[in-house]
């Protein structure tokens, strides 16, 4: 895999976040969940507009639990997301020796096939929340980086510090309104990850998650016309403590001739049933419902 690396995070912020992430990577895999659950505890009091915003969320989707139940799959979900931090600095800066015995990817010859036609690969990755640990996993087993379109952060030592770590398995962050980027990794026969489920703010419609309208990325059809590159869902979930699961899908049939609201429905339709069978890892944390149809309230 080629080991060229990210800039180096500037300044004492960057630095101390780079050094908190090595320091998280080391920590037993098998201790996380409960490291999650001590975490999400501890950090209760600075971390109130989250459990507000997975309170939000979960009381939306999941209308047929009764406040009990919903209380539960909150504290989950928060002890997961906790977890999460633990998973995204093993995947940021875990020796691969520690990876990959917590490894297992179903579906990889799907991927492979679609590379040796010559025309690069389409990933549609979502918000599940070990997703970055199943990409750095991915990596690994495919020998090469990825590229990705997704959201830069606002703070340049964070953004620094981020793909620093990131640099292990991402190659290049390509920008949003950049289409003809994508484009053009997608033609050197590249692997690109696009957060299906992602917001933002353009290029999107508006698609039914959990009985909810969802901002959705709209893209995908137009990428797979002008491109010709198959489009493969991939999901990752924590089968285990100590057990990655990551699963590539068969190429979608006629996303290239699929309208970006059908497309948009049919996987958003497809998302909601995997979150079912792990409804605590799914990154409930953001506000995934913050841009409404015209006329529709704020629900945050």
């Amino acid at each position: 895999m080629n080991s060229r690396r990210g800039p180096d995070p500037r300044g004492v912020r960057g630095r101390l976040i780079t050094g908190i992430g090595r320091l998280l990577s080391r920590a037993p895999v098998g201790w996380l969940p409960r490291l999650g659950c001590l975490g999400a505890a501890l950090l209760a009091p600075l971390l109130r507009r989250r459990w507000h915003i997975t309170r939000r969320n979960i009381s939306m989707c999941f209308p047929e639990l009764d406040g009990r139940a919903q209380r539960r799959l909150v504290r989950a979900s928060m002890a997961s997301a906790v977890t999460a931090i633990f998973e995204n600095a093993l995947a940021w800066y875990g020796a691969p020796t520690r990876i990959e015995p917590i490894a297992e990817v179903r579906g990889l010859d799907h991927l492979r096939r679609a590379l040796s036609d010559g025309r690069g690969a389409l990933l549609l990755a979502t918000h599940q929340l070990p997703m970055e640990l199943g990409a750095r996993i991915l990596s690994e087993r495919l020998g090469m980086r990825l590229d990705t379109l997704a959201r830069r952060h606002g703070s340049r030592w964070l953004e620094a510090a981020v793909s620093h770590g990131r640099s292990r398995f991402i190659d290049r962050l390509l920008d949003k309104r950049n289409l003809r980027g994508v484009v053009r990794a997608l033609r050197d026969n590249r692997v690109v990850v696009l957060i299906g489920d992602q917001d933002f703010n353009v290029h999107h419609v508006f698609a039914p998650f959990f009985g909810v309208s969802a901002a959705t990325l709209a893209i995908t059809p137009r990428l797979a016309r002008l491109s010709a590159a198959p489009v493969l869902p991939v999901w990752a979930w924590r089968q285990a403590p100590r057990r990655y699961v990551v699963e590539i899908e068969a190429p979608l049939a006629d996303v290239a001739d699929a309208s970006a609201e059908a497309e948009a429905r049919r996987y958003m339709a497809a998302l909601e049933g995997r979150v079912r069978a792990h409804p605590e890892q799914y990154l409930w944390q953001h506000r995934r419902f913050k841009t409404r149809p015209p006329g529709e309230p704020r629900l945050y």
